[in-house]
């Protein structure tokens, strides 16, 4: 059990689907496949760009990543945001969900609640006049998913902001046992889960 705080806000999402695998998935149990991909940048990014193929993707869109921070993690209590990219342009801020090559946008409020926490908090403050979301697949081209100018807040947010509180109330009741469902089907931990024991 823990009552520490999970480490950024997709954990606390991951907890509601099953507690068990967002325990185990604290602990580094695979490896790598050494596939080029966004978990390359930004450290890695002189290597991309004089890659045949990925080095001119890349300079088609240096305007998006030039000057983005990637997997910023905001700190906030009790709950931190991992971004995977964040740039700001004056008073406008563009958030980036960053998908693995061919990837579909998962932005719908309950597989995905960072950016539109994020969204909901940032659209609030005073220094800031839009948020951009965008999600952009590797090898693919960005796509404008929500530009929002005003306080009026989508209900996306809300559903997420109603949803952490709830999880947030569970993780801390320190319970990790499994949750079956058809999240089983995507989660490589299946050889030693106990959900059978359930």
């Amino acid at each position: 059990t823990s009552h520490a705080p999970p480490a950024h806000l997709e954990v606390l999402r991951r907890h509601g689907e099953c507690p068990f695998r967002t325990y185990l998935e604290r602990f580094p149990l695979r490896l790598e496949d050494g596939a080029l991909g966004w978990h390359l940048l930004p450290e890695e990014r002189e290597r991309l760009l004089r890659d045949p193929e990925v080095g001119p993707w890349l300079e088609a869109y240096r305007e998006h990543w030039q000057t983005m921070q990637f997997w910023k993690l905001w700190e906030r209590k009790p709950l931190n945001l991992r971004l995977d990219g964040v740039r700001r342009e004056g008073d406008i801020i563009h958030l980036y969900r960053l998908l693995p090559q061919g990837g579909e946008p998962d932005l719908g409020p309950r597989k995905r609640w960072t950016e539109w926490y994020a969204l909901g908090v940032l659209v609030e403050r005073r220094d800031i006049r839009e948020v951009h979301l965008w999600t952009w697949p590797w090898m693919g081209r960005p796509t404008l998913y929500r530009r929002q100018r005003s306080a009026q807040l989508p209900k996306a947010v809300e559903e997420v902001r109603r949803q952490v509180e709830e999880a947030y109330s569970l993780w801390q009741q320190g319970a990790f046992r499994p949750t079956p469902g058809n999240h089983c089907y995507a989660c490589g931990l299946a050889d030693i889960c106990r959900k059978e024991e359930v």
